[in-house]
C-alpha cells in the first residue's frame, strides 16, 4: 500500500490529482506528512530541483546518494566505509536502497528546523500527527506482541525497497541488467586500485 501511496504523493506534488493549488497542498500534506512521514514541501522542492537537472551529477539531489556513485569521478572521491560500499556496489545497491527511506524523514525535519517551510506549523502538525500514530501502532503491537513494532517501523526496509527500485529504471531508463552493469562497470577502477594495493 505505501507503494500507491508514495505514487499518489508523487502527482499529487505535480498538481495532477485534485482541482486548485490549495487542495492539492492539503493533499500533499496528507499523502506526503501524515502517511509517509516526510514533508510536502521539502519533498516538492528536491523534487523541482530533480525534475530541473535530471540525473545531472552536480544538482540532481536524486542521484547524490553517499554510498553509491554513478559515475568515475565521485566514485574516486569517497573514503572509508563508502569507498568499499561503491567498491562493491552491485552488490550493495539493494540493501542501500532499502535503508534510503531514512533519508526523506531525517532531511525533512531538517528542513522544518531551518524554517525554510512556509507553512511549518501545518507541516509539523500532519507530521507529529504521524509519528504519533506511528508510536501508538508500535506501543499497541508491543504490548500483544513483544518485537512486532520494531519489525514494522522505523525504518521499514521493506518499503523503501519497494519505492527504491520503482522509481529507480523509471527515472533512468534503463533495465536493472543494465542499471547492474553500470555500477560495475563505475566501480571497477576502484577494484583494480585497491587491487594493487595489495599486491
Amino acid at each position: 500500500m505505501d507503494g500507491q501511496v508514495g505514487l499518489l504523493a508523487h502527482d499529487i506534488g505535480h498538481l495532477q490529482v485534485l482541482r486548485g493549488r490549495w487542495k492539492n497542498i492539503i493533499g500533499g500534506l496528507i499523502f506526503d506528512n501524515l502517511l509517509l512521514g516526510m514533508s510536502e514541501e521539502w519533498w516538492i522542492s528536491k523534487h523541482n530541483c530533480h525534475h530541473g537537472h535530471p540525473n545531472h551529477l552536480d544538482h540532481d539531489p536524486d542521484i547524490d546518494v553517499p554510498f553509491i556513485a554513478f559515475t568515475e569521478e565521485p566514485a574516486f572521491g569517497k573514503r572509508g566505509i563508502p569507498r568499499f560500499i561503491v567498491r562493491h556496489q552491485r552488490y550493495f545497491y539493494l540493501p542501500v536502497t532499502a535503508l534510503l527511506g531514512l533519508s526523506p524523514r531525517n532531511l525533512s525535519i531538517r528542513f522544518l528546523l531551518r524554517k525554510e517551510a512556509s507553512r511549518p506549523w501545518l507541516e509539523v502538525t500532519f507530521l507529529a500527527a504521524h509519528f504519533r500514530a506511528v508510536l501508538r501502532v508500535a506501543v499497541y503491537s508491543a504490548g500483544r506482541r513483544a518485537g512486532c513494532a520494531l519489525h514494522r517501523y522505523p525504518p521499514r526496509p521493506e518499503r523503501d525497497l519497494h519505492l527504491g527500485t520503482t522509481f529507480a529504471p523509471n527515472h533512468i531508463w534503463q533495465s536493472y541488467r543494465e542499471i547492474f552493469a553500470e555500477l560495475h562497470r563505475v566501480s571497477a577502477p576502484l577494484r583494480w586500485q585497491a587491487d594493487l594495493q595489495r599486491q
